[in-house]
């Protein structure tokens, strides 16, 4: 039903999922240097590169993806790094959330994730013995 590839990574919507595994299986078998691997939506949810796409029954919408790893951690603002290095780290991430969003609640939703990444100011707990 839907094909978009980019790079080495490919995007695919089938009708059933006897199509997915035909098609992986036909594709797996064109070479024996290709390995492609799948993923399946989890809760009406799948991420393919940064983007996390939702399944709802009326629509797609797309939100930022941020793996489990991700830490949050990016260029100081007080570090010794040129402003313009900061105020470009700051253009890049709001027009990435606005160009992967297809609704207004999820950008705003992101750009409050994106402020907390963003912000000085965050809680650590130490441990002391």
């Amino acid at each position: 039903m839907f094909y978009r590839r980019y790079v080495d990574d490919t995007f695919c919507v089938f009708e059933t999922e006897q199509d997915a595994v035909s098609f992986y299986n036909f594709i797996n078998s064109q070479h024996p240097n290709i390995c492609f691997t799948t993923d399946k939506e989890v809760d009406h949810k799948l991420a393919f590169l940064d983007v996390l796409v939702h399944n709802n029954p009326l629509d797609l919408q797309t939100s930022v993806f941020r793996k489990k790893t991700f830490t949050g951690l990016l260029t100081n603002y007080f570090s010794f790094t040129a402003f313009s290095y900061k105020i470009g780290l700051v253009r890049t991430l709001v027009d990435r959330v606005y160009k992967i969003n297809n609704s207004w609640l999820g950008f705003h939703d992101d750009i409050k994730n994106l402020t907390l990444d963003l912000s000085y100011v965050k809680t650590f707990s130490l441990l002391t013995l």
